[in-house]
């Protein structure tokens, strides 16, 4: 069986003087007036065997495209999953970072204070306190007194006799600052 020569092998610039078809390569063993029979079958034919593979792979291919375009996700869709799984994150995050400060946040001590008056007094006054001087009040008995955290305003309050020590005051609070 002779060995066929693509047709890219043919040598165009060698033609026979009698002949417009091209020749083979005459480094290729081959008779200068005729190509060979390969050369004259046109190149998209291909045998029945060669055609059910490829036949094969391109159904193959186009069952993967398929399937392929059925697991893409629209694009807003991704985006809006994207950005779900990263808010879950970042909730996350901050609930443990939340909680932390939480915890850390309950154990700083604070100042309390109640003050059950005010008065005003000037430096002569203050420069004749003795012991036993007592200094009026700009309150009531049965007012409301100012309680203070950390020098702020927080809430009002009564005065009262602390029912856990007798010997103490205490005050109930009854109006809350936001």
């Amino acid at each position: 069986m002779p060995s066929c020569v693509p047709r890219a092998a043919i040598c165009s610039r060698r033609r026979s003087a009698g002949s417009a078809t091209p020749t083979p390569c005459a480094s290729r063993g081959r008779s200068r007036r005729s190509p060979p029979p390969c050369a004259r079958m046109p190149t998209n034919t291909r045998s029945k065997g060669v055609n059910d593979m490829a036949d094969a792979a391109e159904e193959e291919h186009i069952a993967f495209v398929e399937a392929e375009d059925e697991t893409k996700l629209d694009p807003d869709d991704a985006l809006e999953k994207a950005i779900n799984d990263l808010q879950d994150v970042v909730d996350k995050d901050n609930e443990a970072t939340t909680a932390g400060l939480s915890r850390t946040l309950r154990e700083i001590p604070l100042e309390v204070q109640a003050v059950i008056g005010r008065a005003e007094l000037s430096v002569a006054e203050l420069n004749a306190l003795q012991k036993g001087t007592t200094i009026p009040l700009d309150s009531r008995v049965g007012d409301p007194i100012d309680i203070f955290v950390n020098g702020v305003k927080v809430a009002t309050g009564q005065m009262q006799v602390s029912e856990e020590e007798p010997d103490r005051f205490a005050f109930k609070v009854t109006n809350v600052f936001a």
